[in-house]
């Protein structure tokens, strides 16, 4: 808006400046006496230049415009090929420090442009923090998305230092026990707000460039309009009915593979694994059940129990290595057949350990027992998401097949197996909301909104876009209105803005021929051509008119708009396009594109105004121009005929 208000002052301003004060100066400095020719215009190679190019433009008016008429089809062709793109490093030389810093941001930190997600939900709630860390794995799996973090992540963090393993506890008394390790840390105010009801995910943009980022919010709006879960229903699966039980264990299936799928698409991978082949794995391992320990697993078991009882954390202090190892043979022993309830390993402690350990408090051994339960559980999920992963391994892309990383996430993704709670969208699950049987709970509210920088880029970009376009095309329809009241024809209003649109489409195709991207900066070239373009027309269409009433001979009019206004609009356009041309010695490379096309503009305009106009009126003959029924009726013996006649009736006036 100040640009154009700017803009439209400048050019108002001028204008008085040209009819007040300029006129004034001129009145004070003497005429230089000229070389004239036989019509009193002033004789140098300009003139025989327009002289010559007046005699093409009466002979060639179909070429011409013909020649115009292939400008526009393979600008229409080329237009939709334009790309609309920033990439705002490239403003800077490739040797510059700015851009040299930038990239090396994007190579090895991932980015510097920020991106944020406002996150509205109960922040302690377990299945709120899971479809955070869903949407953070989506988020990595896009281009040029990196290092997202939330409040999700610190829990998960604090998960795997406690248990091993980076996920959301199953139950919000998890998620409690691990939130009091992370209370009060300063990193909290930075992520959670308003008393751990809204939440923020940041993550950062890999590239400055306006087409990836949008591409981004694109991808991200569209996740969060048909993939995020907003209205969480709490359900226990083995509290379901048969098919609702199996309707529960297919969404989690399909949760769990598109973890999968993300994290493959993380690490660069394209390879296509169908949905299906990790579903029946996965579905396998489910319906399976607890996996049967092998010897290795009860080693690990065993050694975690002896850990347990010399770690100093044990209820019940022994120091009797003999005896720990006796408790831990007679375990291992149990878990080749069977499992271990807390009862048989109260038994088995009573048979091993010495009666005065306990009896002052025979209780200890309750709480010795609920802690090596714990440890056999824990062991056995550890088992079964073992099992499964090297069930996987064979559909995996084989680069990824030995990756540590990428496996630790798999384990990761899989954990979920081992769980009997599943959030769902209560839209979908409307049976959930019965008064019979209902195994749901209340519905959980979630809403996430993108903000940050790559979200400003996009509504930049369209409503930059869309000003401009719309203003364009206003400017193109008031010109025409005006023009078209002016000469009192529609005739004469079209053929007025025909060349300069050529030249604004001559513009865009010379863009899309040397791939200049559709920027702020380039986009208004579209409008300032207008705005001098059609000052060119306007020029000659009146000075041909006022040509053409004196002499009723269209190539003396013709010859003599050539010679002064089509003169005066070629220098003007010259000038103008050297005045353009300075920014091209500018720093900031969009700044000598625009240079570059500008001057490229003003030429086409002129040349159009010269070239493109004088054909249309001949070839329409608009009478809003003139009377050209003695042209018209001399048009029988050919062009050179008219041109013939013509010069002998001017040769006839000055004799």
């Amino acid at each position: 808006r100040e640009f154009g208000a700017s803009t439209a002052l400048g050019v108002m301003f001028a204008m008085i400046i040209s009819m007040t004060f300029l006129p004034a100066v001129l009145s004070f400095l003497k005429v230089k006496k000229v070389k004239v020719n036989q019509r009193g215009i002033e004789d140098n190679w300009v003139t025989k230049f327009m002289d010559k190019l007046g005699g093409f433009v009466l002979k060639r008016e179909k070429l011409i415009l013909a020649f115009g008429a292939v400008v526009i089809l393979a600008s229409l062709v080329a237009i939709p090929k334009l790309h609309r793109e920033v990439d705002y490093t490239s403003y800077f030389e490739k040797d510059s420090e700015i851009r040299q810093s930038e990239e090396l941001l994007e190579q090895k930190m991932g980015g510097a442009i920020p991106i944020q997600l406002f996150v509205k939900g109960d922040m302690k709630n377990p299945f709120v923090l899971k479809e955070m860390i869903r949407f953070e794995k989506y988020l990595e799996s896009l281009p040029n998305i990196n290092d997202p973090q939330s409040i999700a992540d610190l829990i998960c963090e604090m998960n795997w230092v406690v248990n091993g393993h980076r996920t959301i506890p199953e139950t919000k008394e998890g998620v409690a026990n691990l939130w009091f390790f992370i209370e009060g840390n300063e990193v909290l105010d930075q992520l959670i707000h308003n008393e751990a009801t809204e939440g923020l995910i940041q993550a950062k943009m890999g590239s400055v460039n306006t087409k990836k980022a949008i591409a981004a919010v694109d991808a991200v709006e569209d996740y969060l309009r048909h993939h995020l879960k907003t209205n969480l229903v709490e359900v226990r699966i083995s509290q379901a009915n048969g098919q609702l039980a199996e309707r529960l264990q297919r969404e989690r299936v399909a949760g769990i593979v598109s973890k999968i799928k993300w994290d493959i698409r993380k690490r660069g991978v394209n390879e296509q694994i169908p949905d299906a082949d990790l579903g029946k794995v996965i579905t396998a391992a489910l319906l399976a059940g607890q996996k049967r320990f092998d010897e290795a697993d009860i080693k690990v078991v065993e050694q975690k129990i002896a850990d347990y009882f010399f770690s100093g954390k044990a209820d019940l202090q022994i120091e009797s290595e003999k005896v720990v190892a006796g408790v831990i043979n007679e375990i291992g022993k149990r878990l080749q057949n069977s499992r271990l309830n807390e009862e048989a390993i109260i038994a088995i402690l009573k048979r091993n350990l010495p009666q005065e350990a306990y009896v002052e408090d025979p209780e200890v051994l309750e709480y010795v027992a609920e802690s090596i339960s714990a440890i056999i559980s824990e062991e056995v999920r550890w088992a079964r998401v073992n099992q499964l992963v090297e069930n996987l391994k064979p559909l995996l892309p084989r680069n990824l097949r030995n990756d540590k990383t990428f496996l630790e996430d798999l384990r990761d993704d899989v954990w979920e197996i081992n769980e009997d709670w599943i959030a769902v969208e209560s839209s979908q699950y409307p049976s959930l909301f019965s008064t019979k049987n209902n195994p749901g709970k209340a519905v959980t509210k979630l809403a996430v909104w993108q903000t940050g920088i790559p979200l400003i880029y996009k509504e930049l970009d369209r409503k930059i876009m869309r000003s401009q376009s719309v203003g364009l095309a206003i400017a193109v329809f008031l010109v025409f209105v005006l023009l078209t009241i002016r000469l009192k024809s529609l005739v004469g209003g079209i053929i007025s803005v025909v060349p300069t649109i050529l030249a604004i489409l001559a513009n865009f195709l010379l863009m899309a021929i040397l791939k200049i991207p559709l920027d702020e900066l380039t986009i208004l070239i579209g409008n300032i051509a207008m705005g001098v373009g059609i000052d060119y027309a306007i020029h000659f269409i009146t000075r041909f008119k006022v040509e053409f009433a004196k002499s009723n001979n269209e190539l003396e009019a013709l010859d003599r708009t050539l010679e002064t206004t089509g003169k005066a609009i070629m220098i003007n356009a010259v000038t103008v396009m050297m005045g353009f041309l300075v920014l091209v010695i500018g720093d900031l490379v969009p700044m000598k594109w625009f240079g570059y096309l500008l001057a490229i503009t003003m030429v086409t305009s002129a040349w159009g105004a010269v070239t493109i106009l004088p054909a249309l009126i001949l070839i329409t003959r608009a009478k809003c121009i003139g009377n050209f029924s003695t042209f018209a009726a001399a048009v029988v013996g050919g062009t050179d005929t008219v041109i013939d006649r013509a010069k002998a009736r001017v040769k006839k006036t000055q004799k």
